[in-house]
């Protein structure tokens, strides 16, 4: 039960997809222009290097200002943020790099205040979307883990 209940938990909150490259997150605002996604794996091995992308487009606006202010959070704790948003070509991309040398779970949360029709201040709108990698030990391949094998290890 207690399984079921954490499982909830981050549904609720993070709202994330998982895919079999690992988990999407997205968000678009409400005039259905501006879209925000947060990408990265469910698993990863310790010592092993991963990343975590955060990227915004704007077919509409290409080259506007379209969020002020962004953070992006690891384990509750800001790593980066900025500013404002700035599309080149439509897009703006940040990777992460990260690698840990320990066993766990990293939650990885992507924050920004959309201004709403390519930056015009139409609609303040704050959105929020994350994902979860779970770090696994060096001797355990990603592919051969399933969650009852996980389990099994409390």
């Amino acid at each position: 039960m207690r399984e079921l209940k954490m499982i909830l938990s981050l549904i609720l909150c993070f709202a994330w997809a998982t895919t079999a490259l690992g988990f999407e997150s997205t968000w678009t605002d409400q005039f259905g222009e501006t879209t925000y996604t947060i990408t990265g794996p469910d698993e990863a091995v310790v010592g092993n290097d991963f990343q975590v992308t955060l990227t915004v487009s704007d077919p509409l606006y290409p080259e506007a200002m379209i969020a002020a202010p962004w953070n992006f959070q690891v384990d509750a704790v800001v790593h980066d943020n900025g500013f404002g948003v700035f599309l080149a070509a439509g897009t703006w991309t940040e990777v992460y790099t990260f690698n840990y040398a320990a066993v766990g779970a990293h939650d990885f949360l992507f924050n920004a205040q959309d201004m709403g029709h390519g930056g015009g201040a139409h609609n303040w709108e704050w959105m929020e979307i994350g994902g979860r990698t779970t770090i696994l030990p060096e001797d355990v391949p990603v592919a051969a883990v399933s969650w009852g094998e996980l389990k099994s290890n409390y």
